[in-house]
């Protein structure tokens, strides 16, 4: 868009804008105009600018008169960052804490949250009952930065330079700048994290939900049933969104979040709750969940390595468990790509050869879903390159029907020198590739049924 397009634009907007407030206030033309000469003379292309000029003019704080409408009008900060700085400095200095702390959640949240969830999830960190009018304190507090956004109406802010003032304010902020909140992000996400891990664990209809669905038999009634217990708790759906979400994003967790992670994941009917939870939210009401038998099962899938680093002596003993499809910790964490997990697996012994019933390897994972770190890995401690799975596909026949070129670089790569024998059938796969002009060509005349999950 072109200066003058952004110019003419501007001009729509104050004009329409100005007919509903002369309508509505019952503005003479000589007002109007002064108002319009103010806006096009300092909107410099700024839409949000001109629309919160409207906003204060629209308050009906004080009579409206030309000496107010002047007053109003020389108060107005003349930029973006000085509109964000007036209005987070307007706010009531009782209620600053609650503003920082709402701000925080829509910040460094995972996604936008609807009202409801961030009501509790504040109720859930202050830990009160209840928060009496919350949408009333929310549009006090933060009601022109915010606005909400789909069918779930999940609060975002107005415009992406909301977020980028409030990151760049927040970093050369100090707490007591702050109300006492903190806002750097390691501290921000560990009390996001702590908030959704107390949750979790404190929910008791997780610990019976498997229980609830087992016995399900058609998919439609299925749904019903996580739909309702969603629906019954507001917060639990953002909590098993985002918990590993915030854990990741403190890069560090504290020893205090650590622990926690691993209560949530010592109970074996709540790790299996979270996971059918994780399935159904994220995998599109998914009802083929997998059985985390063991909770290094768990951190091996949501990449939790701080708890191997932490409890070692007590995940140690799971490290070649296999749950009810034959899928070891390590499978788990290849198929995810979790190559530090992985790393710490194969370094507390575990088994790269383990498979599953039906043949499948960690590195025929690797390969499947493209994780090349994960594959080099497995193939430096002595991952089989032939291992056939239960329709006779050895790993590099998945990364060429994926079309991961890299991990088939790596495959055919190690295949010229490993140490293990390579079977026929490998043998005439790779030289085959060779024939018909290399792998890229093979994958036009080769396409795999895929069952896998």
């Amino acid at each position: 868009m072109t200066d003058a397009e952004t110019a003419s634009d501007i001009r729509a907007l104050v004009h329409e804008k100005l007919n509903i407030l002369a309508h509505r206030r019952g503005l003479g033309p000589e007002v109007i105009s002064s108002i319009e000469r103010f806006l096009l003379k300092h909107a410099h292309g700024m839409f949000l600018w001109v629309v919160m000029v409207f906003e204060e003019l629209e308050k009906r704080d004080e009579r409206l008169s030309n000496e107010v409408i002047a007053a109003k009008l020389s108060k107005i900060p003349l930029s973006l960052v000085d509109t964000y700085k007036a209005m987070l400095r307007d706010a009531p200095a009782a209620r600053k804490r609650d503003m920082w702390m709402i701000i925080r959640w829509i910040l460094f949240g995972s996604r936008g949250l609807t009202v409801m969830e961030l009501k509790l999830g504040l109720c859930l960190e202050v830990a009160t009952s209840d928060w009496y009018d919350f949408t009333g304190d929310l549009e006090l507090l933060c009601g022109s930065l915010i606005r909400f956004d789909g069918p779930r109406e999940e609060i975002s802010f107005v415009h992406q330079t909301v977020r980028s003032f409030l990151q760049s304010f927040t970093a050369t902020s100090s707490p007591e700048d702050l109300a006492g909140v903190h806002m750097d992000p390691a501290t921000a996400n560990e009390q996001l994290a702590t908030t959704c891990l107390d949750y979790l664990l404190r929910v008791e209809e997780i610990i019976g939900l498997d229980t609830l669905v087992t016995t399900v038999m058609a998919h439609s009634d299925y749904l019903a049933i996580m739909y309702n217990f969603l629906r019954e708790k507001p917060f639990l759906r953002y909590a098993t969104e985002s918990w590993v979400f915030h854990v990741r994003e403190t890069h560090a967790p504290s020893r205090t979040l650590v622990a926690k992670l691993h209560n949530l994941l010592i109970s074996e009917d709540r790790r299996q709750g979270i996971m059918i939870l994780h399935y159904f939210i994220n995998k599109h009401g998914s009802w083929s969940v997998p059985q985390p038998t063991t909770p290094l099962h768990t951190a091996a899938y949501f990449n939790l390595h701080w708890l191997l680093e932490a409890y070692p002596s007590e995940y140690v003993i799971f490290v070649n468990s296999q749950a009810d499809m034959g899928d070891t910790p390590l499978v788990w964490a290849s198929e995810m790509g979790n190559a530090v997990v992985v790393k710490w697996l194969l370094k507390m012994g575990a088994d790269p050869n383990k498979c599953e019933y039906d043949g499948w390897s960690a590195l025929h994972w690797a390969a499947r879903n493209g994780h090349v770190d994960v594959a080099k890995l497995l193939l430096s401690n002595g991952a089989h390159i032939d291992q056939q799975d239960g329709t006779g596909h050895v790993p590099l026949d998945w990364a060429l029907d994926r079309g991961h070129w890299d991990v088939v670089d790596v495959l055919q790569h190690r295949a010229g020198y490993d140490q293990f024998a390579i079977t026929n059938q490998f043998a005439q796969r790779r030289d085959r590739t060779a024939e018909v002009g290399g792998a890229r060509a093979l994958r036009t005349t080769w396409k795999l049924w895929d069952d896998r999950p």
